[in-house]
Order: structure tokens, then C-alpha cells, then sequence
């Protein structure tokens, strides 16, 4: 399936970016990212990602329930891991799924359900992942001038399709 794919290719983006880092550069606190580490954006899309998943056997999806691992943002291996098993889930699914997603809209504790499925949150997530390489791409070119991303890494692909039929050039 087209979406299944598309986040695919996303992850392995991602994976690609990963492998491209030394470890210390990885998980090195970034003044222009507000503090924030390369692993510390990548475990924040990979955790949506895991309440995705979590949430078929539920039937609730909470991506305020992030785990929060500390392990995901401060080692790449154990990133690139835990990609590869997302990716194995999202290759192997065969059917959409009905699910409920649960939403906090204020500091306190009450919350919301609203009804979705996979492939709505799968494509959200496609979305979130993307917004997050751009976050990443500001770190990685502002640090790290011997990585070298893909010309439209972190660049949402309805821009892309925009640009690309305008003649525009893709920044």
C-alpha cells in the first residue's frame, strides 16, 4: 500500500540521517534546536510512532503517554533498532483498524476521544516525522557540515509536488 510505503521510505530517511552521525553528535545538545539533541527530535518521532502501534492492541491511541526514553535520544543504535522493528510493523499490516484517539487539550487531565483508524494516524505520522526532519535539518546544517542530507529532507511532500510544478527551487 502507497501509505504503508511512503512511511517506509520516511524511516529509512531517517535511519540514513542517523548512520550519518557520529554517536557524540547524535545526542549533542544544540543551541539552535533550544537545547535539544538530533536524538532527542528522533525519539520524539519514533515514540509517536510506538503509541501508534501500541494503540491496535488497545484500541486507543495516547501520544501523550510517550515513554520518554532516554536510551532512544542518546543512542543511535538503539534507535536505528527500534526503526527497524517499526518498519517490520508497518510492512507487515494487512488491514486498516477502527481506533479511538485520546487528546489532553489543557494542562489539566481532562480529555477528549475521538474516533480515527491506522491510516489516518499512520499518515499523521508520516506528517509529524517530516515536520521533525525539518526541525533536524536546521540542527545537522547549522553543526554538521560534513553531512550531507538529500536535496528534500525534511520537506513536506505537498511542497515538493508545489515547487516541482511551479519551477520553483526546492529550499
Amino acid at each position: 500500500m502507497f501509505l504503508q510505503q511512503t512511511s517506509i521510505n520516511t524511516l529509512i530517511q531517517l535511519t540514513q540521517l542517523i548512520q550519518s552521525l557520529e554517536q557524540y553528535e547524535y545526542k549533542l545538545s544544540l543551541k539552535i534546536l533550544s537545547g535539544s539533541s538530533i536524538g532527542n527530535q528522533v525519539r520524539h518521532i519514533l515514540e509517536f510512532y510506538t503509541c501508534l502501534i501500541n494503540g491496535i492492541s488497545t484500541g486507543t491511541i495516547d501520544y501523550d503517554a510517550r515513554e520518554r526514553d532516554i536510551e532512544l535520544e542518546t543512542n543511535s543504535e538503539t534507535a536505528i533498532k527500534l526503526i527497524e522493528e517499526i518498519i517490520n510493523y508497518i510492512q507487515n499490516l494487512k488491514n486498516d483498524q477502527v481506533l479511538n484517539l485520546k487528546v489532553v487539550l489543557a494542562k489539566d487531565d481532562n480529555f477528549i476521544t475521538i474516533p480515527t483508524n491506522f491510516y489516518r494516524e499512520l499518515a499523521y505520522n508520516i506528517e509529524h516525522c517530516i515536520h521533525h526532519l525539518a526541525i533536524i535539518k536546521i540542527g545537522v546544517t547549522n553543526n554538521f557540515h560534513t553531512v550531507n542530507l538529500p536535496e528534500n529532507f525534511g520537506i513536506a511532500y505537498s511542497t515538493i509536488r508545489f515547487k516541482e510544478k511551479n519551477n520553483f527551487e526546492t529550499v
